[in-house]
């Protein structure tokens, strides 16, 4: 006879995101001036910001001391944002901030540059 073990999914609950929540309420009681983000949490401990324009953006990486060096651009056909991650209190934060205006000759480059690494 052949006993095969399975194993349950595991939960994911709302009080195992208590961490992150607890960062995200420091952060409203910091900065609850900033432009208000799209916030996810993800099912592991991280949470992930997202905005619509690189003001906004910017005034997120300023509070959340990030410096300019660590911001990456991702450019596709359809869009252009950036993108930092730093660490709060154990907790990964990620954030993007989308509305990058490309000129026609950066977005050229960048679809050149896409294609020769293809």
């Amino acid at each position: 006879m052949i006993t095969q073990t399975t194993s349950q999914p595991e939960q994911r609950t709302l009080a195992a995101q208590a961490p992150a929540i607890g960062v995200l309420v420091s952060l409203v009681s910091q900065y609850g001036h900033l432009p208000l983000p799209y916030i996810t949490f993800r099912t592991t401990l991280k949470l992930d910001f997202q905005v619509d324009s690189v003001a906004a953006f910017e005034s997120w990486r300023e509070a959340l001391g990030i410096d300019p060096s660590a911001v990456s651009l991702h450019v596709t056909e359809a869009h252009a944002w950036l993108a930092a991650d730093t660490t709060i209190h154990d907790i990964p934060v990620h954030i993007s901030g989308f509305g990058v205006p490309l000129s026609p000759e950066q977005n050229v480059l960048q679809q050149t540059a896409l294609a020769v690494t293809a």
